[in-house]
């Protein structure tokens, strides 16, 4: 979710769960000027785009069709975590990710129905569910949930999401980024900088390390790591 390692727990390429478009690939057409490949096939087929927060819910009531919920947590869990994000459905949310859980207890399936919860106006029951989640994390887990909340726009709670990476897992690549992308949303570039530095230093592999140096020339160039 590439031939080099990224920034550890960046959001996949092309993926976008803020409700845009998942395209559904096909030939092109013969005798297509100006354009070619899947370009020109996309501009005669704009009717085949389909909403991404869909294909989620469709992947997720196909399962159940199929007789798959029963091993299989995560569609089911794509699917409530759309509908958490848009504040839809919610009651239908809770139920499948209720049986995300039960296939398979883990952390992003736990801080999804803290998610739901927190939508359905249940503060108290949210905070458990997160509380559970936290013990079930690792810090390449933590630290992805942050970029997601990131990429939904949800900066304040990433930002919450990263000092906590950071206060578990201090001397981890993962909280040395945690604490860059805290300092750089703040407009400490040099001290980010530094952070970016420490996270080479403890990367597990030269490929880690090398995945990191663009990271450290934008914050070089003075320039955000968020955006």
């Amino acid at each position: 979710v590439m031939s080099r390692v990224p920034d550890p727990g960046v959001i996949a390429p092309g993926v976008d769960t803020d409700g845009a478009t998942a395209t559904l690939a096909g030939p092109p057409r013969p005798g297509m000027s100006g354009l070619t490949g899947r370009d020109s096939w996309l501009s005669q087929n704009r009717a085949l785009l389909i909403p991404y927060g869909l294909i989620l819910i469709l992947l997720a009531a196909a399962a159940i069709l199929r007789g798959r919920a029963q091993y299989e947590w995560d569609s089911l869990n794509q699917a409530a975590q759309f509908l958490a994000t848009k504040k839809l459905h919610l009651d239908e949310a809770l139920k499948w990710v209720d049986s995300s859980i039960q296939n398979e207890e883990r952390f992003e399936n736990l801080s999804t129905k803290a998610d739901v919860l927190k939508a359905m106006n249940k503060p108290e029951d949210a905070k458990k569910a997160w509380e559970q989640a936290l013990s079930k994390t690792t810090a390449p887990q933590l630290y992805s949930h942050g970029r997601r909340l990131q990429f939904d726009k949800r900066d304040a709670e990433a930002v919450t999401i990263f000092q906590e990476v950071a206060k578990r897992y201090p001397q981890s690549p993962f909280g040395h980024l945690a604490n860059a992308r805290i300092k750089s949303a703040a407009g400490d570039f040099a001290g980010a900088a530094e952070d970016v530095k420490k996270a080479q230093a403890v990367a597990i592999s030269d490929q880690q390390r090398t995945a990191l140096k663009p990271m450290l020339e934008r914050l070089q160039a003075k320039q955000d790591i968020n955006k």
